[in-house]
């Protein structure tokens, strides 16, 4: 038995918040839970090709935002799109990948996050697709995936993406389906900031921080401060390794040598460090991340 289900136009599962777009899939295909696609949600999309800092920002601006309780919906693409995933999951929150493909593990696109796929299902997240089993990929299923991400959810961040691209696409859909739209700028002479840059140019909302976006939905901004209170909050370990680490991007065998702490321990330390999002692990090593 298959694990996915059809869900029609008149199903009493099929989201409010989608079925209101002029051009609502008639059907698609879920894998995973479907309550959650009545909840709140901010869709994250951006480039393929991101830069490191697009990737962490894509994965700490999800993080962040799932610990409100908003569920974080992306396309499942390389990229921006695993990055929020993948920042989701990291914080025990909930996510939707939408993608152009079937869902069977054979026709996945991409297949390399299969993988991640069913982390999200397994987690109480969901994927969905318009596709059955056993249709691959096409450039076509891409722009009508996209009307689907925003309208899931109540605005669009765009973080990285070139000025013709799918992301755009996807801020465009979400314009014409009244949702609000954010986006993080970046440097003018880089091809992925074309995007953001002309969004914010035409009146996308400029963010630099979480609760940029949380403004415009004070339900959850309340929920973030009270989490910030607690959460931020280092110990005298944690504020010892964030002095460390403004001088000297490190390992966790070089940081347990220079605390003379145990590897367990310090591991603990720094798992803490990196769920409060102050800082990153980049390939081994440690470092602070863009918001410290």
């Amino acid at each position: 038995m298959s694990d996915f289900k059809k869900i029609h136009l008149n199903d009493p599962s099929y989201p409010s918040q989608l079925k209101e777009i002029h051009n609502a899939p008639k059907h698609f295909f879920l894998w995973g839970n479907a309550d959650i696609l009545t909840k709140p949600s901010i869709a994250i999309v951006g480039t393929r090709r991101a830069s490191e800092y697009g990737k962490e920002a894509a994965y700490k601006f999800a993080a962040d935002l799932a610990q409100t309780g908003l569920v974080i919906v992306s396309g499942m693409a390389r990229g921006i799109d695993e990055q929020a995933h993948k920042g989701a999951l990291f914080v025990k929150g909930k996510t939707i990948g939408v993608i152009g493909s079937g869902m069977d593990e054979k026709s996945f696109y991409p297949s390399e996050n299969y993988k991640l796929a069913k982390q999200i299902v397994e987690n109480g997240g969901a994927v969905l697709s318009e596709h059955e089993e056993g249709v691959p990929a096409m450039p076509h299923h891409f722009p009508l995936r996209n009307r689907i991400v925003s309208g899931l959810s109540l605005g669009v961040l765009v973080i990285e993406a070139k000025e013709k691209s799918g992301a755009l696409l996807t801020a465009e859909h979400a314009l014409n389906q009244n949702r609000d739209v954010f986006a993080i700028p970046g440097p003018i002479y880089n091809l992925n900031s074309q995007g953001p840059n002309k969004l914010i140019q035409q009146g996308a909302k400029l963010v630099s921080k979480t609760e940029d976006i949380l403004e415009e939905f004070p339900q959850f901004k309340t929920r973030f401060e009270h989490k910030n209170k607690d959460l931020y909050e280092l110990s005298h370990e944690e504020k010892i390794i964030t002095e460390i680490l403004k001088q000297e991007n490190l390992g966790a065998q070089d940081l347990a040598e220079k605390l003379n702490q145990p590897i367990a321990n310090l591991l603990a330390i720094l798992s803490a460090l990196e769920i409060k999002g102050v800082i990153v692990n980049n390939k081994g090593l440690y470092r602070l991340s863009i918001k410290n």
